[in-house]
């Protein structure tokens, strides 16, 4: 599958567990029990009619559910999201993505991830 269309597939969970093999945070493997963590766009920022447009696997991650509940809401773990997202989608398809939902929602547009 070519790797800038792939962000458009829903993140359902086998396909997030597929698509990020190891945990932002702790860098170790993911098993049969992770989170789908939302990390650029989190469904609170948004009308639960546009979850389908955040839903996606370049939004998604898998995570631990231990690191998931101790570090999800922090700064460094959006970061070290964005760098296993960038890694794996580079972050000018992030970046599309999230600026072609702003356009349609009350995000601002974004020129970089922030993330060297």
């Amino acid at each position: 599958m070519e790797r800038q269309s792939r962000w458009t597939l829903r993140a359902a969970p086998h396909l997030v567990k597929a698509t990020y093999k190891v945990c932002p945070w702790c860098s170790k493997p993911i098993g049969k029990q992770f989170d789908c963590h939302h990390w650029l766009i989190k469904r609170g920022r948004l009308p639960k009619v546009m979850f389908p447009e955040i839903d996606v696997v370049v939004n998604v991650i898998a995570v631990h559910h231990s690191c998931h509940m101790q570090y999800g809401q922090t700064k460094e773990f959006e970061r070290r999201c964005a760098i296993l997202a960038s890694e794996t989608f580079g972050p000018e398809v992030i970046l599309k993505w999230y600026n072609s939902v702003s356009e349609r929602t009350n995000l601002q547009p974004k020129d970089s991830l922030g993330v060297q």
